[in-house]
């Protein structure tokens, strides 16, 4: 097996995204959710246990199957390769991937952010920042790295998940540090969604 990565339980748990799913729910209500790095799958089940039937989780041959199917159906879950472009079979409501871009070289950085637009409209974006550490993170970049191929695109970045979050002691610090809401640039959110 390809141990780029391996996923544990103990980083990889429900505890986080049952705290963070309904605040993502509460501003985009999506109908669908793609989770590109998805690792076990757990975002993807609370989107399910929230009533979002429609989820689809994306990762590479590294993923613990058995793991996943704890928290993921067979068909909701497909292996691709992170660093080269992908084409989903539709758009998602909205994308997530959370401290994922950090394992993907700088050499295909663009590459990721153009799969993360073309997978839907609306992307729950973090990624691990310069001195965070952690299992081969091999491009720790400040946001504003992302934020500048987001803006390339046509996407902006909103720091409106941290307010939300922030002194929420159950979310892992790296979430709440680093979680931003990205959208096309004549995307208007709500104002009163994104109050805490």
């Amino acid at each position: 097996m390809n141990e780029k990565y391996i996923h544990t339980e103990s980083r990889h748990n429900l505890r986080d995204p049952k705290h963070i799913v309904p605040e993502i729910i509460k501003i985009v209500n999506p109908k669908s959710v793609v989770d590109i790095g998805c690792g076990l799958g757990t975002f993807l089940y609370c989107f399910k246990e929230n009533g979002v039937s429609d989820v689809l989780g994306i990762d590479g041959p590294w993923t613990n199957k058995d793991m996943l199917s704890k928290y993921l159906a067979d068909d909701e879950f497909v292996e691709k390769n992170l660093e080269e472009v992908f084409l989903l079979d539709k758009k998602y409501d909205l994308v997530i991937s959370l401290e994922v871009a950090e394992h993907v070289s700088s050499e295909s950085a663009d590459i990721f952010v153009k799969n993360l637009i073309a997978a839907g409209k609306i992307i729950l974006f973090s990624a691990a920042v310069p001195l965070q550490g952690g299992q081969n993170h091999i491009n720790e970049q400040w946001l504003s790295y992302w934020e500048e191929k987001f803006s390339e695109n046509g996407y902006t970045v909103h720091d409106v998940m941290r307010p939300l979050i922030w002194n929420n002691p159950e979310i892992f610090w790296w979430y709440r540090q680093n979680m931003v809401l990205v959208t096309p640039n004549d995307y208007v959110l709500d104002e009163n969604l994104v109050k805490s």
